[in-house]
């Protein structure tokens, strides 16, 4: 009988020789044999993330979130599979668990946080995560563009309200 262990060292070598359908077969086997192993469940996300099939790769990491609700790096990673999938709301809950679990993420999370918040409208908090972005690396480019992008519309919406209060 072959092991989970040997299982996945299988279906690493076949997605490493881009044999990615015979992967997901492998680490679906896995999956028989323990339907809760977190390695072979993130693989199966991963994938499914890669290919675009984004309803599979949320299922697949909110079951990882229910498994390990604590682990902060896999709230990231469903909160970035809904926002491909513009589900605004789930992505902005999970980044805000991942930074409550740890606050100390890579600036890049708390990028997308702000992006999250910013597609959502929420205008103020997402200057406040790419202001948390840069506080957390001063040269983090991302953050300073948005944020630079973010006051440059409010400023020209407060010029736009100030000449339609004077036209009136």
């Amino acid at each position: 009988m072959v092991t989970i262990k040997e299982h996945l060292e299988q279906a690493k070598q076949l997605k490493q020789s881009s044999k990615i359908e015979e992967a997901l077969e492998k680490y679906q086997d896995i999956l028989q044999l323990n339907p809760n192993f977190v390695p072979a469940l993130n693989q199966l996300a991963e994938i499914y993330k890669s290919q675009e099939k984004f309803d599979r790769a949320i299922t697949y990491y909110q079951h990882i979130t229910k498994l390990r609700p604590k682990n902060g790096q896999f709230h990231v990673k469903l909160a970035r599979a809904m926002m491909a999938q513009k589900n605004l709301q789930g992505a902005m809950a999970h980044y805000q668990k991942a930074i409550a679990l740890q606050p100390k993420q890579p600036v890049w999370v708390y990028v997308g946080w702000g992006d999250a918040l910013n597609q959502n409208g929420q205008i103020e908090e997402a200057i406040a995560a790419y202001q948390k972005a840069i506080e957390l690396n001063p040269t983090a480019i991302p953050a300073l563009s948005k944020l630079a992008e973010l006051y440059r519309n409010q400023k020209e919406y407060d010029a736009n309200c100030y000449r339609t209060s004077q036209s009136q």
